[in-house]
């Protein structure tokens, strides 16, 4: 009964897909596929061997080779298999119990009509006929150089070694910047990237003169006159799409906030280029004042005449009245 199930495993687990596709790359040994505990690798040649990695002993397997029917299946590990083929497909399993230890190697020779582009529906199973996970494994004609970091912005989903290049988006959204592109920086900038102690404080809605802030436009957090702590609007900012603004209290040499200060806010339009100072703050929950370790949720507005004027054309428009300025 269990032979039986073992070859009965084969076929219901045919859904699982490997990845299809064909490059006569540098792989020429099973050893050189890659390492996983639990993900097996299968590999096509050029000369039509199917090369294998496994973090479990196989009971038995079966693919499906792209482009080509197979004429011949023999040789290599699989040898300890009854193997049959059966048009473009391999099958494989044992009478006995036989298992292909957990390792790499060469798993079967094909001699093949037509031109293979890789292998599909790859199955394999356990001596107890259970699925092992495995996948097809294209290799690469040559290394690709480039960065490897996912988290980094200049992250190349092709590259196959590090070469140093990763970049970060720095606190104006810029990749690789330095900071010098936002309108509002950070006192603590000059010293750290991440400040030891925060407040991090929730931004619930931004509205300037009516409107929503837009993506690029900035909010800064300012304890007196000195930033503690900017953010860039990526969104239309509500209680779905929070904007979080993290700001440093001055410790160690480092400055920032003094705790039990009061929070003060600016807005920067960057399409219009101007600075707002005059902003009423509701809070709907947490400190609303510096605190170490604090946090806090708030909605931000505009009060009328909050626009720091920086040209005579920012003055009020009358018929009647002229105006100055100093």
């Amino acid at each position: 009964m269990k032979k039986r199930n073992i070859i009965l495993n084969l076929y219901i687990f045919i859904g699982l897909i490997g990845v299809v596709g064909f490059s006569y790359g540098q792989i020429t040994d099973g050893c050189d596929l890659p390492d996983s505990e639990t993900t097996g690798y299968l590999h096509l040649t050029s000369d039509n061997v199917v090369l294998y990695k496994t973090p479990l002993a196989m009971g038995g397997f079966q693919f499906d080779v792209d482009g080509a029917t197979v004429s011949n299946a023999s040789g290599g590990d699989a040898s300890v298999f009854i193997v049959n083929k059966m048009g473009s497909t391999v099958l494989a399993f044992s009478m006995s119990g036989a298992t292909i230890p957990a390792g790499c190697g060469t798993l079967v020779n094909l001699s093949l009509e037509g031109d293979a582009t890789g292998l599909s529906n790859i199955v394999v199973s356990d001596a107890d006929a259970l699925s092992i996970y495995f996948e097809y494994h294209e290799g690469n004609s040559a290394s690709i150089s480039g960065c490897m970091d996912s988290s980094a912005c200049n992250y190349d989903i092709d590259a196959t070694e590090d070469d140093g290049s990763c970049e970060y988006e720095d606190e104006c959204g810029i990749c690789g910047g330095d900071n010098s592109s936002c309108h509002f920086i950070p006192i603590w900038k000059e010293y750290v990237n991440n400040p030891q102690v925060t407040h991090t404080i929730s931004v619930t809605s931004a509205i300037m003169d009516g409107s929503d802030l837009g993506v690029g436009d900035e909010i800064g957090i300012f304890d007196g006159q000195d930033c503690v702590g900017v953010g860039i609007v990526e969104g239309t900012i509500n209680m779905n799409n929070r904007l979080e603004i993290v700001t440093g209290q001055i410790e160690n040499g480092v400055p920032g906030f003094i705790a039990g200060n009061e929070i003060s806010y600016r807005f920067w339009d960057i399409s219009e280029e101007f600075e707002t100072v005059e902003i009423s703050s509701e809070y709907i929950q947490g400190d609303v004042v510096f605190t170490a370790n604090g946090s806090s949720y708030v909605s931000l507005t505009t009060i009328d005449g909050g626009i720091i004027i920086t040209d005579g054309c920012d003055l009020p428009d009358s018929e009647t009245t002229g105006y100055l300025h100093l």
